[in-house]
């Protein structure tokens, strides 16, 4: 988009979410709910317009990352889709317009591609795209995802302690029992420190 562009889709931007705001207001008739109606799908189609390039340059750009490939008309279908959810998170007016909606529609196609295929992506890129959304959840999926990240630098022999030590801070007391066992391949001397070891690392990882 050009600056005089993105200007107007902003100035758009705010007019929907007034628009939003009023048609949500509880003193509103049907008639003025559907007037209102009326006029939120007017300005988002006409920001959408301006924006379809750019849209569908940044899904393009994620699934040629993420080595997906979709047809022209799926293409279309995701930039539609992840335009009316970044729009709808589109609050914080101070934030650049493009930055937002680049930022919003990666969170978008994580979403999209998590709940039917798999995505693989690097521990930082994935925390700066969940960083979009601040949730309580995805905070702690990044810290569970970084104790996964940190176990799989370990010797594979050391597995089961470093899950006994994890398992070993649940609530549960069945999850809890783990215990030393000649099994186990080390000594209980050296068990009973890895496991406190592991333990402390863990909890650094998810505070």
């Amino acid at each position: 988009m050009t600056d005089q562009e993105q200007k107007r889709c902003h100035r758009l931007a705010k007019k929907y979410s007034w628009s939003i705001w009023l048609k949500k207001r509880a003193w509103h008739t049907e008639q003025d709910q559907e007037a209102w109606n009326h006029v939120c799908v007017k300005i988002r189609n006409a920001m959408f317009e301006i924006m379809k390039e750019d849209m569908l340059k940044y899904v393009l750009q994620n699934l040629k990352e993420w080595k997906k490939y979709e047809v022209k008309e799926e293409v279309l279908f995701l930039a539609w889709h992840a335009f009316l959810f970044s729009l709808t998170k589109y609050r914080n007016f101070e934030r650049p317009l493009s930055f937002h909606f680049f930022s919003y529609t990666r969170y978008f196609l994580l979403g999209h591609y998590g709940r039917k295929d798999q995505v693989f992506l690097p521990l930082d890129d994935l925390d700066n795209i969940l960083s979009v959304e601040p949730t309580e959840l995805n905070q702690l999926f990044i810290k569970l995802m970084r104790v996964q990240e940190y176990r799989q630098e370990l010797n594979p022999k050391y597995f089961p302690i470093f899950d006994q030590a994890f398992q070993s801070l649940h609530d549960a007391p069945k999850l809890r029992n783990g215990k030393w066992n000649k099994e186990i391949g080390v000594p209980q001397k050296v068990y009973d420190n890895l496991k406190t070891v592991f333990k402390d690392t863990i909890l650094f990882l998810i505070k």
